[in-house]
């Protein structure tokens, strides 16, 4: 695997994650084994498991990095934005992607809720759970969802989650239909679409009867 420049001072452990990410994100967790991960590192399966044990504490190493970008992405955007209806609804704009690593967080956020089926019964740790858990707390502090049950309010978040990360993960489709300029309009009146939507229902509360 060729790693772009601003990899090359990684230490081995590190470009292990950087190429498992890469991999997991584009083919989930079923789709990658540790033998190909060794591969496209030029390494020995045996060395990876050094580091790591097995594929799933790899994989878990993954979404511990996906897991504290997304707290420092909504940490950030708490501090700059105070709370309330915008600054949720920013932490949703900031998620979309801007370049490769946070397209492979998306991935690897949208795959993480989708591809687990068969992991879900022996699973002991999610680490989504907390962002995911600021989010509804960020929900419940805006007016009128303060009385809200935490099913209402978890049901708009991942409305809106759906809407920011489908959109994500069909990129690269939309682009080979649409072309660049085509797909960065979209992107730009997605964008704009998802802010003033997501201001209207936060103003309006949840959905009655």
């Amino acid at each position: 695997m060729d790693f772009p420049a601003q990899y090359a001072d990684l230490s081995t452990r590190d470009r292990m994650l950087v190429a498992a990410r890469t991999m997991f994100s584009e083919r989930g967790f079923y789709g990658v084994s540790i033998a190909q991960v060794a591969a496209a590192l030029g390494m020995s399966k045996q060395a990876l498991l050094h580091h790591f044990g097995s594929k799933e504490r790899l994989y878990g190493e993954v979404l511990q990095s996906v897991s504290r970008e997304l707290d420092s992405l909504l940490t950030k955007t708490v501090a700059e934005r105070g709370g309330g209806a915008e600054c949720l609804a920013e932490i949703f704009v900031r998620l979309q992607p801007g370049d490769e690593a946070t397209t492979e967080r998306s991935r690897l956020l949208v795959r993480e809720l989708l591809d687990n089926a068969r992991r879900a019964g022996d699973a002991t740790t999610w680490y989504l759970a907390p962002f995911l858990g600021e989010l509804e707390t960020q929900l419940g502090r805006c007016e009128n969802w303060r009385d809200t049950k935490l099913a209402v309010r978890r049901a708009a978040l991942f409305r809106w989650l759906g809407a920011v990360e489908y959109t994500v993960i069909a990129g690269p489709t939309l682009r080979a239909i649409y072309g660049d300029e085509g797909s960065t309009a979209m992107w730009q009146e997605t964008t704009r679409t998802l802010r003033s939507t997501m201001l209207a229902q936060i103003s309006a509360g949840p959905p009655r009867g």
